[in-house]
């Protein structure tokens, strides 16, 4: 929220989310049934293409922030 470490959060953020949507993805296009299970215990959410599109969303929003100019709120660089 401080804009500690930042570019550093993002980068390990964005590789985290390539690694899950390509995971996704290759399931998906493999036909394999699997539940994604991040936001209920219960794991009753099917991977579906929403679950790769979702993954994309977070990934792109991770882009931003590492790509994004330093603020005033940055406490680093």
């Amino acid at each position: 929220a401080l804009g500690y470490k930042r570019r550093g959060a993002a980068l390990l953020f964005c590789l985290m989310m390539v690694t899950y949507t390509l995971a996704w993805a290759w399931n998906l296009a493999n036909g394999v049934e699997m539940n994604c299970g991040f936001f209920s215990m219960d794991s009753t959410e099917k991977l579906t293409i929403w679950t790769v599109l979702r993954d994309l969303a977070f990934f792109t929003g991770g882009w931003i922030v590492l790509c994004a100019e330093k603020t005033l709120a940055a406490l680093d660089e």
